[in-house]
């Protein structure tokens, strides 16, 4: 009994897929015994931390606001403050 054309193409679709599922589980095993995992470290004790317990956060003093910023330096003269320089936006022309 012969093979037909569509049961010679099933066949060979299915050794393909059988080829590459095996060489699949090849890779992950390669990678599976050589990952090292550690143990997860214990909880860290937060207790000694404030809850808050406010109910919005609208109110809390924006820390980033209230810093003072300093000049960038010059883009021609990093040793000078961005003032000196012409193309800079800090640029405090001599009077």
């Amino acid at each position: 009994m012969e093979e037909s054309v569509e049961q010679a193409q099933r066949r060979d679709e299915m050794l393909r897929m059988y080829h590459a599922l095996k060489e699949a589980l090849h890779i992950i095993g390669d990678i599976s015994t050589t990952t090292i995992s550690a143990p997860m470290p214990p909880p860290v004790n937060d207790g000694w931390l404030q809850k808050d317990t406010s109910p919005t956060t609208q109110h809390r003093p924006q820390l980033w606001l209230r810093l003072p910023v300093a000049p960038a330096p010059c883009p021609g003269h990093p040793q000078q403050k961005a003032s000196c320089c012409p193309r800079s936006p800090h640029y405090n022309p001599p009077s």
